[in-house]
């Protein structure tokens, strides 16, 4: 019990910091080297609920689409974690909508029809995180920064992070926003045990 509580509060300071936590995207003591080593995901075969992302905002319709499309629930609470801080209706100055701040034209891939409802925004956004998990082998790294900066952008630059100081920012973020999850994931199974 101690342990689930402990990683509720985890969770719980994390999303109250995700607003916070934009103020990294202008520190460029956050960048990243421009050859990082890569990360893989190991893609899970199904997604059992699990006690610590109950805590986690929008967690079953994660759960659904990270099974459907066997991604990693960890890697979209790390996202929307970082895109939008949980918060449905947030809109960037770029165009990005929802709570995986999908740009007009993924909206448009997956037939979105309103990218503020929270059910259609995750399933969309975890299609092309799987598209991008795909085309580039697992590679998270690259996966984020394609996530942010268009996978043209990483296949020009060679499969790596472009050099583009928000990609840097971004990809290192978010890596750390899923390495807790992971961890938060891995407590409650140890709990479970």
């Amino acid at each position: 019990m101690a342990q689930r509580l402990a990683v509720f509060l985890v969770l719980s300071s994390l999303a109250l910091t995700a607003i916070a936590d934009e103020s990294l995207l202008s520190d460029p003591a956050h960048a990243l080297d421009p050859a990082p080593q890569p990360a893989t995901l190991p893609a899970p075969q199904g997604v059992a609920a699990k006690a610590w992302d109950h805590a986690v905002p929008f967690a079953r319709h994660v759960r659904d689409a990270a099974k459907a499309a066997n991604v990693r629930p960890e890697l979209l609470h790390a996202l929307i974690h970082a895109e939008s801080g949980y918060r449905p209706a947030a809109r960037s100055p770029s165009g990005a909508v929802g709570l995986m701040q999908l740009m007009p034209g993924v909206l448009r891939r997956y037939n979105v029809r309103d990218p503020l409802d929270p059910k259609q925004n995750i399933h969309a956004g975890v299609r092309y995180v799987r598209e991008l998990l795909d085309l580039f082998g697992d590679n998270v790294s690259l996966v984020l920064a394609a996530y942010n900066a268009g996978e043209n952008a990483v296949i020009r630059y060679g499969n790596r992070i472009p050099p583009f100081g928000q990609t840097r920012v971004f990809v290192p973020k978010v890596m750390a926003l899923y390495d807790k999850y992971v961890s938060a994931a891995a407590a409650d199974e140890t709990a479970v045990d």
